[in-house]
């Protein structure tokens, strides 16, 4: 993505089937992991992507590169981006198991670029957030986003 974000406009999808699919079948939990570089997210079923993606209504969509190279971390919700960490320190909560709510569906329109993500709400990464000095919502290049899982982006 560009390091050079203007513009964030997240537009409501409504298709509430959806969100009773990713409620109803999929566990609403995840396990907090860190990489390498610092970046910190939480793991969640990769069935938020590979069950919820088909059922998407939309023309055009595809997969998110979280099943390949450089990634390789499957469906998640991103908790620290590797930007916003000066120095890496330990996150004692990483292996720990937390707990979500889904918001709502919604369309992100970053610049160029086109997604389509689950809105989460989160209080225990928040309070993760906080308590290692950093803002209530994580901050991609220099923008905060909210939590969320991304099942598809925009695109043939």
């Amino acid at each position: 993505m560009d390091s050079s974000i203007s513009q964030l406009i997240l537009t409501p999808i409504d298709q509430p089937e959806l969100i009773t699919a990713a409620i109803q079948d999929i566990s609403l939990q995840g396990i907090l992991n860190q990489t390498k570089a610092g970046y910190v997210y939480l793991k969640v079923d990769d069935r938020f992507i590979h069950t919820l993606f088909p059922l998407l209504q939309t023309t055009q969509k595809k997969l998110p590169p979280y099943f390949e190279k450089p990634y390789n971390i499957g469906a998640h919700i991103s908790v620290i981006y590797k930007e916003e960490i000066k120095n890496l320190q330990p996150i004692a909560e990483i292996g720990s198991t937390f707990h979500f709510n889904i918001l709502e569906l919604c369309e992100i329109k970053m610049n160029e670029k086109i997604f389509f993500a689950l809105i989460i709400e989160a209080h225990e990464l928040i309070t993760i957030r906080k308590k290692y000095g950093f803002s209530e919502k994580p901050v991609y290049h220099g923008i905060p986003v909210d939590y969320h899982i991304t099942i598809a982006m925009g695109g043939v």
